[in-house]
């Protein structure tokens, strides 16, 4: 049976960290929606100009561009399957996008968890100050979004260039961004809940491995019987 894992939290709350440890030991995918839709807008110039004319000052897309976005890749490259569950990283950010991603997946039969990053807003913003990206490692046409791994000279780890902050970790950004998913939250659960995704909290402040260990044994649960578990 196929998996899909909404990885929820708040900015600096360590959802990519996760994700990337997750598609590292069980084969899973990780579908992000900013990603996406730079990918998509190269050769879809509507989408372009929705994106420089319609997102609002966070760079949001508005909910028909996203909800659609969303459905063709849940509906093509990103259906989750039996051997490949699927993370939607920092997805759905309201409660019309969780309805909307929760009906389409029950209409597929497809099972999905909510698994909800919990970190206290001060070491948040801490994080998101120590946070670099690299700019020569992302793929995407737009700021670099995954953090970097830094190695002892301070440089990156995989490529040796200089990292930067991002610009949507600066303090105001990072505040605006943190109050629009805590007032976001809510309508969030009471739409997955409505729909019967379990919902799963961890605590973001433990370190990356028990974090990763948390997840893994909600995702244990969920996980088809006889998928892949991990890389030896």
């Amino acid at each position: 049976m196929a998996v899909a894992v909404f990885l929820l939290g708040p900015p600096a709350s360590g959802k990519s960290t996760l994700s990337r440890q997750l598609e590292d030991r069980h084969h899973t995918r990780t579908f992000r929606l900013r990603e996406c839709a730079d990918q998509r807008a190269r050769t879809d110039a509507a989408l372009a100009a929705v994106m420089r004319e319609g997102a609002d000052s966070l760079g949001w897309l508005p909910d028909k561009a996203a909800v659609a976005l969303v459905r063709e890749a849940v509906t093509g490259q990103y259906q989750p399957t039996e051997v490949t569950p699927v993370i939607f990283e920092g997805y759905p950010g309201n409660g019309y996008q969780a309805d909307c991603l929760a009906r389409l997946l029950a209409a597929l039969r497809v099972p999905a968890l909510a698994l909800v990053l919990r970190l206290a807003p001060q070491v948040a913003r801490r994080r998101a100050e120590d946070r670099r990206v690299c700019p020569a490692c992302t793929t995407e046409d737009a700021e670099p979004h995954r953090p970097a791994r830094i190695g002892q000279d301070g440089l990156c780890a995989c490529c040796g260039a200089q990292v930067q902050r991002r610009g949507s970790d600066q303090p105001q950004q990072h505040d605006a961004r943190t109050a629009r998913f805590l007032r976001n939250l809510p309508s969030i659960r009471n739409a997955l809940s409505t729909q019967g995704v379990t919902w799963r909290i961890l605590d973001a402040e433990l370190p990356p491995a028990l974090v990763l260990a948390a997840a893994e044994a909600e995702l244990h649960v969920h996980l088809p019987k006889g998928s892949p578990r991990e890389h030896r």
